[in-house]
């Protein structure tokens, strides 16, 4: 009976040891997706917002502009 106990906390310790390597290589799967998405971001955040920003209309129906920063000499620079 002594034996049988023996060998069932060995089980046990080896299912702990098997539990925290999967923990540990999800957890490193998981990592490199995020670092994945950060790189992904990176360069399209700034693409999607160079886009939007020349992507608006800055003049009505009539021709003028719609921004009171396009009005003044070099305004557009200002405006950055």
């Amino acid at each position: 009976l002594e034996q049988v106990m023996d060998d069932c906390r060995e089980y046990i310790i080896q299912y702990e040891n098997l539990v925290v390597e999967n923990r540990n290589k999800l957890d490193d799967r998981m990592n490199n997706t995020l670092y994945l998405l950060t790189v992904v971001t990176t360069i399209f955040v700034p693409a999607q917002f160079l886009t939007g920003l020349y992507g608006m209309n800055f003049q009505t129906r009539d021709g003028t502009p719609a921004m009171p920063e396009l009005l003044w000499k070099n305004g557009y620079l200002y405006f950055w």
